[in-house]
């Protein structure tokens, strides 16, 4: 179906989905990214190589890029050390944030479902008569 078609024959749908759709895109990139963040920065606090200064390991535990710049300072076999740390402890935040994400997904459906499941296909909301 054409949702423009639907978005003239009912404006107020417009104007009400737009926020919508914004507020819960910035929230799920809020939550979903801190969850990566957490998840990054918590490994990272703890396989740190040794032999950083508390500024370079503060850099390398904020971010990948953070990592990765304190990489190119460091003796090689550190900087080797750090950059797979840094990838490994980004990979599995991004990874816990895709489960959790799929599983905020999936309960959503499964509360649509079982909310749905009497409303036969066709039937009017009651706010629009």
């Amino acid at each position: 179906m054409d949702l423009s078609v639907l978005f003239m024959a009912a404006p107020w749908i417009s104007a009400e989905l737009e926020p919508s759709t914004e507020f819960g895109g910035a929230l799920g990139i809020a939550v979903l990214g801190s969850i990566s963040a957490g998840i990054y920065r918590a490994r990272m606090d703890t396989e740190v190589p040794a032999g950083l200064g508390d500024d370079l390991v503060h850099t390398a535990t904020d971010t990948v890029g953070g990592a990765l710049a304190v990489a190119g300072q460091v003796p090689a076999d550190v900087a080797g050390v750090l950059r797979d740390q840094a990838f490994a402890a980004f990979t599995d935040g991004f990874t816990a944030t895709a489960v959790v994400g799929a599983a905020i997904l999936l309960v959503g459906a499964l509360v649509s479902a079982v909310a749905l499941r009497r409303v036969p296909a066709g039937t009017p909301s009651a706010d629009r008569g």
